[in-house]
């Protein structure tokens, strides 16, 4: 199976962004759930790419032109929020330096990533997972309970200190939530946010802390937009489906649809310790499978309008769009995921699925130019 590369089109009543098969698998090969409900459109056997298909006959449009959209504002961080977030991510690479990198002399201070044993007891006995050795942690990350990263500023390296803390009341382990604790840590070395350390990690073009921060905060950037964008598809795609008629959808993208939905929230159960069953109680209030075809069903309804609106306004890719999308993301990405030509970008992604993804961005495009956009804090 080739990796999928996650499409713009999201489900209308569902938290999770859904991918396309980027194979030409059969139908018959996808074993889904049996289902209690069915799809309210009829689902017709085909074959091919959206591209390929007469969704014309599929779908009766709306006038999709000006239409009243309202989308949260871009949201802008504080100095304060930007510093978290460089920290944050250095305090994330840093962990994965080895012990040799951290510097065996100093004084812990904010911002530092220390390299430690700890002991943890209660009432003298060392409780199930408070103890680990050569643990690294970013001060000021917040990642440990109240109190211990605290506890460490102003240690030299190679002293050992006894931590007095105390477990929040909220704590997930009931056995030490509320209890008083001694963690017994030893401070092994350290690493500062500095050109050293930032050579260390050893992101290509961050040789130096001025350049990691600057590339950090141009991520922060594009994440800002990213979800701007993200927000206004998905604002799009809910009003057509609200406009536009769909009287019939493929079975090959329903199946897409109902297979990314069951595969999505298998790992988001997985992420929460939960089965799937489970979680789809919880979450939708109803069985995997009938979630999965309800939710499989708008995934097929969207794809068909868009790709009816692309071939109507002829803003559908072509091939050379796709080639230069590929070609792009060799000269772009290439280094960092081993993809070094067009030929072995076409052995990791699909064709068919750059296509779709093409051409739901040139909707998303379209329509949001002609569009009465309105901003909420």
């Amino acid at each position: 199976m080739k990796k999928k590369l996650a499409a713009l089109l999201v489900l209308a009543t569902s938290v999770f962004a859904l991918t396309a098969c980027g194979e030409n698998d059969t139908t018959s090969e996808v074993q889904l759930p049996e289902a209690t409900v069915t799809p309210s459109i009829e689902v017709v056997e085909v074959e091919g790419n959206l591209s390929e298909l007469p969704v014309e006959e599929y779908v009766v449009l709306g006038d999709y032109s000006n239409l009243n959209l309202s989308i949260p504002a871009r949201t802008e961080m504080t100095e304060e929020e930007l510093d978290a977030y460089v920290m944050d991510y250095f305090y994330y690479d840093a962990s994965y330096l080895a012990a040799d990198n951290f510097v065996k002399e100093g004084t812990v201070a904010d911002g530092d990533v220390v390299l430690i044993d700890y002991e943890g007891k209660l009432d003298g006995v060392a409780f199930d997972g408070g103890t680990a050795t050569d643990a690294t942690l970013g001060i000021g990350s917040g990642q440990f309970i109240d109190g211990f990263e605290e506890g460490l500023v102003g240690v030299e390296v190679g002293e050992t200190v006894d931590l007095n803390l105390t477990f929040p009341e909220s704590y997930s382990n009931t056995d030490l939530a509320g209890q008083d604790v001694v963690f017994t840590v030893t401070v092994k070395g350290l690493v500062s946010f500095n050109d050293d350390t930032v050579k260390a990690i050893g992101r290509e073009g961050y040789d130096t802390a001025e350049a990691y921060r600057a590339g950090v905060e141009a991520f922060a950037a594009y994440e800002i937009e990213n979800q701007y964008y993200t927000n206004l598809g998905n604002a799009i795609c809910n009003e057509l489906l609200n406009i536009c008629t769909v009287n019939k959808i493929p079975k090959n993208v329903y199946v897409q649809g109902r297979t990314a939905v069951i595969e999505q929230l298998n790992e988001v159960a997985a992420y929460y310790g939960m089965d799937s069953e489970t979680y789809a109680q919880l979450f939708a209030g109803m069985t995997l499978a009938d979630y999965s075809v309800i939710e499989g069903e708008s995934y097929a309804a969207q794809a068909v309008i868009f790709q009816a609106i692309a071939n109507a306004e002829g803003i559908a890719p072509t091939e050379e769009d796709v080639d230069a999308y590929a070609s792009d993301y060799v000269t772009n990405y290439g280094e960092v995921y081993g993809i070094d030509s067009v030929k072995s970008f076409y052995e990791y992604f699909d064709a068919e699925e750059i296509e779709n993804y093409l051409m739901q961005q040139n909707v998303i495009g379209f329509i949001a130019d002609s569009a009465n956009i309105t901003e909420t804090e």
